[in-house]
């Protein structure tokens, strides 16, 4: 798996994302394991490869670029919420807010909809600034 501290683009979460089996994730926990199997939410995933406290303030930006790349895909869902920096992350993991009816029903499905759906909506973005070119 890639280090999540190269990741910089919303391809490259998706390609993250992707290359982790189904059943190596949870939801209601950044880790846990099941049957002697450990498994990790989409944040748990971020930042499993390192466990040392340092770790933390190197992959923060990771975490903030994947908050703001969601941002504009989940926020009407979750105007109402305090915005904690894995708020949408953790919210769009777990299926909370209904998210699991839009997105789908787990939680690898979840993350890769929404960051498709980012990446539609850049591509549109980017299509029409240059139409306008």
């Amino acid at each position: 798996m890639p280090d999540p501290k190269r990741i910089h683009d919303i391809k490259e979460f998706i390609q993250f994302f992707e290359a982790i089996p189904d059943e190596d994730w949870c939801v209601g926990h950044t880790h846990c394991v099941i049957d002697g199997k450990h498994k990790y939410c989409a944040y748990g995933h971020l930042q499993r490869q390192h466990q040392e406290s340092s770790y933390w303030l190197d992959i923060f930006p990771v975490i903030t670029r994947l908050v703001n790349i969601l941002r504009p895909e989940v926020q009407w869902h979750m105007d109402r919420l305090v915005n904690h920096s894995n708020n949408y992350i953790t919210r769009l993991n777990d299926g909370m807010d209904s998210l699991d009816k839009r997105y789908g029903n787990h939680p690898k499905t979840r993350m890769l909809t929404a960051l498709k759906l980012c990446l539609e909506r850049e591509s549109r973005s980017q299509t029409s600034a240059t139409a306008e070119v």
